[in-house]
């Protein structure tokens, strides 16, 4: 019952004579990982290695086969416990593992063997280091973009803000536990908070919203702004992540867009010349009409 089950191990389980290093038995998922050539001692007889392993610690550095997790438990007695390294074959393939070793007393204490259980956690690995990569490069984004983006807690307060918000004359850190509506003016605030209590109440999960703050010098930015709320397992409202884009200059072009231009209010005397309908040509005297008007004509 014990082999069985120990055959069936997710986890690759070693064990070895202390007298000549020699490996007495290995699971099935112990070969799977490491194949023939295992790595942490010699094979016997009957393990012929088919692959040239080599043991390097997280910073790459090699190990000496004497501080393996096993030599050490067989050797010093030690107990090793969630040791990583990187073992990498002569091919150059490489395998991240997590590795648990104890020595085996005799009835008098005496060390007799060593036992080896590892897990092969390359996957693991990958993951971290692409959620590494990513937050790395969000970091550099958030610290780089003109946006201001922030993060609160459920009642509005600042939990982060970026460097961008140095545009609104605050130092993030200032920034950080006040509440997010003290720079927001005008009936704005309301609106805000009526969409927190909707996020609090779960009847929204996001919100895109035009609304203005006010910098520390006391000048109206027009910010949109998107705002996203992050919920806890239980289904209560955590955080709320805000992207904010100052819209302020893109609201003044609007505005000098839509503003009726000089020449169109003032009246004047204007002389064109103009094509009939049967393309002969012909001069038309029209006063006091908009250049607009004449330029327009027909």
């Amino acid at each position: 019952m014990l082999e069985t089950a120990l055959d069936h191990s997710p986890a690759g389980i070693i064990i070895t004579d202390t007298h000549d290093a020699a490996i007495r038995w290995a699971n099935p998922e112990a070969l799977r990982i490491l194949g023939q050539g295992l790595l942490f001692c010699p094979a016997d007889q009957g393990m012929a290695p088919d692959g040239d392993w080599q043991a390097f610690r997280p910073d790459g550095t090699p190990y000496a086969p004497e501080d393996l997790p096993l030599s050490r438990a067989m050797t010093q007695g030690e107990i090793i416990r969630n040791q990583e390294c990187i073992i990498r074959n002569a091919e150059g393939h490489e395998k991240w593992i997590s590795s648990n070793a104890a020595p085996v007393r005799d009835a008098n204490g005496f060390v007799s063997a060593g036992i080896l259980i590892f897990e092969d956690i390359s996957e693991r690995k990958q993951s971290e280091d692409a959620l590494i990569k990513s937050e790395a490069l969000l970091k550099l984004i958030i610290e780089h973009t003109s946006a201001y983006v922030s993060i609160h807690d459920s009642e509005g307060n600042y939990i982060f803000a970026s460097p961008s918000h140095g545009q609104l004359g605050f130092k993030p850190e200032e920034l950080v536990g006040q509440s997010g509506f003290s720079i927001i003016t005008g009936d704005d605030t309301e609106i805000l908070l009526e969409r927190l209590d909707q996020a609090k109440r779960k009847e929204i999960s996001e919100a895109f919203l035009d609304y203005k703050v006010r910098d520390k010098g006391g000048k109206i930015h027009y910010l949109r702004g998107s705002f996203n709320a992050v919920f806890k397992p239980g289904g209560d409202l955590e955080r709320i992540i805000c992207v904010g884009e100052d819209i302020s200059e893109l609201r003044k072009a609007q505005a000098e867009k839509l503003r009726p231009s000089r020449w169109l209010l003032k009246p004047k005397s204007s002389l064109w010349w103009a094509r009939s309908p049967e393309k002969w040509p012909m001069i038309l005297i029209i006063p006091w009409v908009s250049s607009w008007a004449i330029r327009n004509w027909p």
